[in-house]
């Protein structure tokens, strides 16, 4: 069990990455709702020229959509993990019911399985 120490540091921990991907997500909203407006006001400075540059405008924004959806999902995850330190489940892998490693909460803070599980789910094998 980790100790209370410990726990608060990783909660600390936490609580910035969770600030910190918000802000991003703001700021990436921000730019992408900024670029749809401009696109929906038929602003030509925001078209592009060539093909070319439609599809790599297109495929750009792809990317953005991505980024949020991956950092909105990392969100959740770390309110989870909140969650279970306020339950006192913190560091237990939901799957076999042992502890996790700190080495891979302190890389992972938000982690929900130990190292063998994650690799067991990732290759399909659960």
């Amino acid at each position: 069990m980790l100790d209370r120490k410990i726990l608060e540091e990783l909660k600390a921990k936490l609580l910035k990455m969770k600030e910190n991907i918000s802000k991003e997500l703001r700021e990436l909203e921000k730019d992408t709702m900024e670029k749809s407006l401009k696109e929906a006001s038929g602003e030509l400075s925001s078209y592009s020229i060539h093909f070319a540059d439609l599809g790599s405008d297109a495929s750009e924004r792809d990317k953005e959509f991505d980024v949020l959806e991956t950092e909105e999902k990392i969100i959740e995850e770390i309110e989870k993990a909140l969650k279970r330190m306020e339950k006192g489940e913190y560091g237990i892998c939901e799957n076999c019911g042992k502890e996790i490693p700190l080495e891979r909460l302190i890389a992972i803070p938000y982690a929900t399985k130990c190292r063998e599980c994650q690799e067991k789910e990732e290759k399909g094998e659960v």
